[in-house]
């Protein structure tokens, strides 16, 4: 700061200019301590250069008296002292400092005593953590729910396609199982003549159909998935065919010589076939239902059991006229040849109409199981066939075999097309090689069908 009258430069703090002895004058904003002496702000309540208490009245208009009477005399105000109050300075004037807790509550006292205390801020209050993150915590908390709610429904509800379609897969086998037995008790039946025994055969007859009855009521006991609704029907209908064929059978064994037996034979010959391609179209994963309804060997050897008891014979009209057991059961295997080749075709065409919205097959595994359950179903077709004793026609048996193999070999080639596009390879080999089975089957089956006439 500079003195006003000479220009000079002052020190902060000096009162008087030491060049020209012209007086500072303080501005309204300012005090002088009444202690040193010093310049300080307006309203402070300690000074900045002793350290000395500033009263409020002191600190308003007391600095300037005292300075004024120290002005006029030269002498220093005589400070007046209590009796009994120790003096704030020491024997030599050196200030001794206050001690500044005590101080800054008597500081606060001083101030509300004389009403001029300054407002002060509430005291502080630390929000609960609860409260500042409370948003946050309510989203994390709903999206668990969420997580939680999404990651047990997929799971129960992928559980119950799980557990669905491994009953399905039991009761197939089982059914099978059932089915084979009762064509071999058949077998054994058709070598009876009328003066044998058959009571213990056409109770193992009745067993298989109480089994199958057992298996119809108890065998599916998980909730039924949305995709295999209409799988669930189907399966259901099977089986009531199932049942319905062996209460035909049975009737059939205790009465052998009952003049319908005949027309009862062809009726459940026809209801198999039907029942076979409903059985085919079943989509469950590894199931096979088309072995259950498949009786063309037991209708066979029952009907000979049938012709075996005959009373009278019949004559050579009658003869001539009475259908060829070997050819017919010949024809029953040639039945489920053409289904068979009927639903490999049918394959072939989805396939077709797959790749022409698709450049392969690494999203689907559709295909696959298709054409495994069909062929496993030729495969246990033609054991049946080579295990077959009653077919005295080799030349035609051994025709079929080669017609079975033929269809096998085709579903081979799509099978291994579809796994190598899986894998990133080309499927051009594996279909070709099919479609060379194919032509293969067309050439066999011409030769059959010659044989046949």
């Amino acid at each position: 700061m500079r003195c006003k009258k000479c220009g000079a430069e002052m020190k902060e703090g000096e009162l008087f200019c030491t060049h020209c002895g012209a007086k500072w004058e303080v501005p309204e904003k300012e005090d002088v301590c009444p202690q040193c002496g010093s310049v300080v702000k307006k309203g402070s309540l300690f000074c900045s250069f002793c350290g000395a208490k500033l009263l409020p009245k002191e600190a308003a208009d007391g600095g300037r008296e005292k300075l004024t009477e120290q002005e006029e005399t030269g002498t220093e105000p005589f400070q007046h002292q209590r009796i009994g109050e120790e003096s704030a300075e020491t024997q030599d004037d050196e200030y001794t400092p206050i001690d500044s807790a005590n101080d800054m509550s008597r500081e606060a006292n001083e101030s509300r005593d004389n009403g001029t205390r300054e407002p002060q801020p509430p005291p502080y209050r630390q929000v609960p953590f609860y409260e500042r993150y409370k948003k946050i915590i309510w989203a994390a908390a709903i999206l668990l729910l969420v997580v939680i709610g999404g990651g047990s429904w997929f799971y129960f509800s992928h559980t119950d396609d799980q557990k669905y379609i491994k009953q399905s897969v039991t009761l197939s086998h089982h059914l099978a199982e059932e089915n084979e037995s009762l064509t071999d008790t058949l077998k054994s039946l058709s070598q009876k003549g009328p003066d044998d025994d058959t009571d213990s055969l056409i109770r193992a007859l009745k067993e298989n159909k109480a089994s199958v009855e057992k298996l119809q009521k108890n065998g599916m006991t998980s909730p039924v998935p949305n995709a295999y609704k209409e799988d669930d029907t189907a399966v259901h209908e099977v089986m009531k065919q199932q049942i319905s064929t062996y209460n035909t059978i049975v009737d059939i064994a205790e009465n052998p010589k009952d003049e319908g037996n005949s027309a009862a034979l062809d009726d459940i010959a026809a209801k198999a076939r039907s029942a076979k391609k409903k059985a085919r179209a079943i989509t469950i994963p590894g199931t096979d239902f088309s072995s259950a309804v498949d009786v063309d060997s037991a209708l066979e050897y029952l009907r000979k059991y049938v012709n075996n008891n005959k009373e009278e014979k019949t004559s050579e009209a009658e003869q001539q006229k009475a259908p060829d057991l070997d050819k017919q059961l010949l024809q029953s295997y040639a039945n489920s040849k053409d289904i068979f080749n009927t639903d490999i075709g049918k394959i072939a065409d989805d396939i077709n109409s797959y790749l022409a919205g698709h450049s392969d097959f690494r999203s689907t595994n559709e295909f696959n199981v298709r054409i495994q359950t069909i062929y496993r179903q030729v495969g246990k077709t033609r054991v049946q066939l080579e295990n077959e004793s009653t077919i005295g026609n080799t030349a035609l048996k051994y025709k079929l075999d080669e017609l079975y193999k033929a269809e096998q070999n085709r579903l081979s080639g799509l099978y291994d097309g579809i796994m190598a596009s899986k894998r990133g390879q080309d499927y051009q080999p594996g279909f070709q090689r099919g479609q060379a089975a194919s032509y293969r089957y067309d050439q066999l089956n011409a030769e059959f069908n010659q044989l046949m006439q």
